[in-house]
């Protein structure tokens, strides 16, 4: 103010103001951001979640809150070791003795309150570790870290807004599934019926395909009833089916020699489309497969998967891999199993890369769902390498089904997005809603009311053909970024 002819504000204090209107604008509309995203150093005033960071909470937490979210100042693994990563995570209840989320800020220092007397620290490509040096210094002003030496704010970078399904170069014979649970069975499924573009799956906790609805000489059977869990049963004499989840519960029923029945003469000799894809596609294929629910079910549904790819494989012996992890001496990663057994069987695989530099993106899958009753979400995530939006560069795609509950965000920094980012791949969340409204329409379909996948026939008797609702749905938008 106070300028020639009382000018009351000028050229540049005006851009200032719009540079931090729009920051805050955009960080009132922008969602939060996704559990362990890592911290880095942005221009003060991006369009991303740099404040308020708020210290001395209970537990010492350091708090980041938006419009809709507090999240906690958080490292992760090594959990306080050196060059561990520091993030952003749900807060801790207060009842919880990790102190992980535990920190002291004081002289300009973030340290942690975990053993070692390390500090958030800065590497070279500006991402926060913690070290033992303790050298990087951050002042709290505003609500903002700014970091000392380079003047830049310490930020969570956010999703951004919704976007639409974009069309990619996916690389012919790159498309994989993979899941654990309820999206285990779907990963199996969705590779059992789409085999002649989906290369190599992984499924954790995953029974076979089509198990569940089967009738097997040793099955119990029931009365067929409008509350039946398994509402189609195929085998089954007229008005009769099978216990629910009775390949995971009781894999002693299931005549392991008749599984590669259905999807070898469901659709007739060489498949047909619409139904199932020729089942000799699967020759090749590398199948990764793992135990981990050690509690809910007695083992041997995986197992019995396992068998069905030994019966449908050409070299199982080089194709397939199961880890048991209920009996393993030390802790089994899933996702870099996956990625160093499927996609290094199909190709070449560099190492994973630190930090997943891209973001996971919110898509939206309105224009690929036909039936609105059948649970599914609104939205999907899709974490995409910057390199894959230039669609001179191919790339690969990983299609990931969560399990039963929905799926409400992703580890940003996820070992398989670190191996994405490192190896031109995305990966796809589709998304089936927690306490959907399913059960109005189909009274039978109590596991998809709860945000799981079909993996019962609970919506229609071709769940696991290209034409099953959930099925189908996810392969349109399949289809669609990859371009098919």
């Amino acid at each position: 103010t106070g300028g020639p002819k009382d000018h009351t504000i000028t050229m540049r204090a005006f851009a200032s103001a719009a540079v931090l209107f729009l920051s805050a604008f955009a960080r009132g509309e922008d969602p939060a951001p996704f559990d362990h995203t890592p911290l880095q150093l942005e221009e003060c005033g991006s369009l991303h979640y740099q404040g308020a960071w708020e210290t001395g909470g209970p537990k010492d937490h350091i708090t980041l809150t938006g419009p809709k979210f507090k999240m906690c100042l958080d490292n992760a693994q090594p959990f306080g070791g050196e060059g561990s990563i520091v993030q952003v995570y749900q807060c801790h209840p207060l009842s919880d003795d990790e102190v992980n989320q535990s920190w002291t800020y004081k002289n300009g220092l973030i340290k942690t309150d975990q053993e070692g007397n390390r500090c958030v620290s800065v590497d070279k490509n500006g991402f926060t570790v913690l070290s033992t040096k303790c050298d990087h210094k951050f002042e709290l002003k505003n609500g903002n870290f700014i970091h000392a030496a380079s003047g830049k704010c310490l930020t969570a970078r956010s999703p951004g807004p919704k976007i639409s399904a974009p069309k990619l170069n996916i690389k012919t014979g790159g498309i994989y599934s993979q899941g654990g649970s309820s999206g285990g069975d779907m990963a199996i499924q969705f590779h059992m019926a789409f085999s002649k573009h989906v290369t190599g799956v992984c499924g954790n906790d995953a029974q076979p395909y089509h198990c569940a609805v089967t009738y097997f000489p040793g099955d119990y059977l029931l009365p067929q009833t409008n509350e039946s869990s398994v509402p189609y049963c195929y085998g089954c004499p007229d008005g009769y089916t099978v216990l629910y989840d009775k390949c995971k519960n009781h894999p002693q029923f299931v005549d392991v020699g008749m599984l590669p029945d259905y999807p070898r003469r469901v659709c007739g000799a060489g498949g047909k489309p619409g139904c199932i894809d020729d089942a000799a596609n699967i020759y090749d294929d590398y199948v990764y497969l793992s135990r981990g629910e050690c509690r809910t079910y007695i083992g041997g549904a995986e197992v019995n998967t396992l068998a069905l790819y030994g019966m449908m494989t050409t070299d199982p012996q080089s194709q397939l891999k199961y880890i048991d992890k209920c009996n393993a001496t030390k802790v089994i990663d899933d996702e870099a199993e996956c990625m160093e057994h499927v996609l290094r069987g199909n190709g070449t695989l560099k190492p994973p890369v630190n930090y997943a530099t891209s973001r996971v993106r919110i898509v939206d899958m309105m224009p690929f769902i036909e039936d609105h009753n059948v649970g599914f979400e609104d939205t999907a995530f899709a974490y995409i390498p910057e390199r894959c939006y230039n669609t001179s560069n191919e790339c690969k795609l990983m299609v990931r089904f969560h399990g039963c509950g929905g799926n409400s965000g992703v580890n940003q920094n996820g070992t398989m997005h670190c191996y994405a980012e490192a190896n031109d791949m995305v990966v796809l969340y589709p998304r089936i809603k927690k306490n959907n409204n399913c059960s109005r329409t189909y009274p039978n379909s109590y596991e998809i009311a709860r945000g799981c996948w079909d993996g019962y026939g609970q919506l229609s008797a071709d769940y696991a053909l290209q034409s099953g609702p959930h099925m189908a749905t996810v392969w349109r938008m399949v289809k669609h970024m990859a371009g098919l």
